[in-house]
């Protein structure tokens, strides 16, 4: 079973775009990458940088975060154990802060409703995600059975043609304590009962999904009494992948792979004023 670790996140208050970016995709990836106790555990990493200021006014089922956030992050795992591990708080010194506190984080599995070959350059990829809260009075279970059923059957038809992959990422049961002591303490653990991916080749490829009324009316008629629309919210970005990790047949090796340099490629699209 796939572990993931997710988080939406957003640059410190006076920072700029570019320099969060930097910290982020250079400094911090570069840190991980160089120790040991990271790539033994982290199986692939994943920073999707928000493509928010190219899409300003797409029309979406689910509105965009006030927030703003600038980046989402997907760590997975090959156990739960080994997520837990991994973020317990170690001494040294204070670590770099380039992301906010008010982040989003979540512990979840993964389930892929439709896959079609992605084959596309990761620069062109764009990836729609879903927070999703749910209605007054639905309880967890019944969350669970239709987000799985009919609505994701809902949305798997509606993409069908334009998404090239859909994934919904359903929470591990878990509590906020793993996250005490630890820069996501303060984040916002468990406020969304399902997280859902779509993944488009391309640019023009998701802006006609966006501006299918038809599919958008398709998404949303599937979350009536389901998904409370004005507290879940969505977010456009473009994948960058970080590290792959892997282990040796005899599990004594750990082998990891990350793109030359680890540099941050450019991201088409304005920047906004750092907030003071």
């Amino acid at each position: 079973m796939t572990v993931k670790f997710v988080l939406a996140n957003r640059r410190q208050d006076g920072m700029t775009l570019e320099e969060f970016r930097y910290e982020w995709g250079v400094v911090h990836v570069a840190i991980m990458v160089t120790s040991p106790g990271a790539t033994e555990r982290i199986r692939r990493y994943v920073q999707g940088y928000s493509l928010e200021d190219v899409f300003p006014g797409v029309p979406l089922a689910y509105p965009y975060s006030p927030e703003h956030w600038d980046g989402f992050a997907s760590l997975e795992f090959d156990t739960l154990e080994e997520f837990l591990t991994s973020v317990q708080p170690r001494g040294g010194g204070p670590a770099r802060q380039f992301s906010h506190p008010s982040m989003v984080v979540d512990v979840t599995g993964e389930d892929v409703v439709l896959f079609d070959e992605l084959k596309a350059r990761e620069e062109d990829t764009v990836k729609l995600i879903h927070f999703l809260r749910p209605a007054p009075g639905v309880s967890r279970e019944r969350f669970a059975d239709r987000w799985r059923d009919g609505y994701a059957t809902a949305v798997a038809t509606a993409a069908r043609g334009a998404a090239r992959k859909y994934v919904l990422s359903p929470p591990v049961p878990l509590d906020a304590s793993p996250f005490a002591g630890t820069p996501y303490g303060q984040g916002a653990f468990g406020a969304y009962w399902g997280i859902e991916e779509l993944f488009f080749a391309s640019r023009e490829d998701f802006a006609a999904f966006a501006g299918d009324a038809q599919a958008r009316e398709l998404v949303t008629r599937a979350g009536n009494g389901l998904v409370d629309p004005a507290g879940s919210f969505s977010m456009v970005v473009t994948d960058r992948l970080r590290f792959v990790s892997t282990r040796s047949p005899d599990g004594m090796s750990v082998y990891t792979w990350a793109p030359p340099g680890l540099e941050v490629r450019s991201v088409q699209g304005s920047v906004r004023p750092a907030v003071s």
